[in-house]
């Protein structure tokens, strides 16, 4: 149709098809009411995260709400583009809110963790080093930072978003146990620069992974 009204980039869309959304109770149905309004799903995201950011963090209504603003919107693009385009999913609300597993808060939240990081640390820029060895879950964290834009690229030629979720997903997921298992801030030397150096790079791939899936960078949660 675009083509015939004249438009010359008509042949260079491509039409992106999605299995059904479902809900946790069964499948969306126009006739008996059950379609879910895009506008109140967010509202219901939002009130969900405002109730669990409040009472677990402690912070001022307004703050929370702001952060809450951005989790919702974060959980909702992260469950959805997680899929794969052609199957079909369920969409739960309060599974796409939780700050564990495999959920667009918990890749949030370690980006707001690196953060804290590296504001302790005062250091934003990669610094030369000459660490003499590395360990075993920091040379998977290296690997994985690596083969970030091979994934985006390959997303795109497969027209796949879901292969930047998972990617970013595994590779929040060593930086974890790395954190846990390797101290940063109290490391001597040429160490503590390579790590914050690997915090650093950590941060610029969540950065731009979130701005391919418009999810907010939070620098504070």
């Amino acid at each position: 149709m675009l083509k015939t009204l004249g438009f010359d980039w008509a042949d260079k869309l491509y039409h992106l098809s999605y299995g059904m959304v479902n809900l946790p109770d069964g499948r969306m149905k126009s006739r008996e009411g059950t379609v879910v309004d895009a506008d109140n799903l967010l509202d219901d995201l939002h009130n969900l995260s405002f109730s669990s950011i409040k009472a677990e963090r402690g912070l001022s209504d307004k703050k929370s709400h702001e952060i809450a603003e951005k989790v919702a919107l974060g959980a909702l693009n992260y469950f959805l583009l997680s899929a794969t385009p052609t199957r079909d999913m369920v969409f739960d609300s309060k599974k796409s809110l939780e700050f564990t597993g495999n959920t667009g808060p918990y890749l949030q939240y370690m980006g707001a963790r690196v953060c804290s990081i590296l504001k302790q640390a005062e250091s934003n820029k990669i610094k030369k080093v000459n660490a003499k060895s590395i360990n075993e879950t920091e040379e998977a964290l290296i690997v994985a930072l690596d083969e970030y834009p091979s994934v985006v690229e390959k997303a795109a030629l497969t027209k796949d978003p879901s292969l930047v979720t998972t990617h970013l997903y595994n590779t929040c997921t060593i930086f974890s146990k790395w954190y846990h298992d390797s101290p940063i801030l109290k490391a001597d030397g040429d160490v503590r620069a390579m790590r914050l150096n690997l915090c650093i790079s950590f941060k610029t791939m969540l950065q731009k992974g979130f701005e391919l899936l418009h999810i907010p960078f939070l620098e504070e949660m």
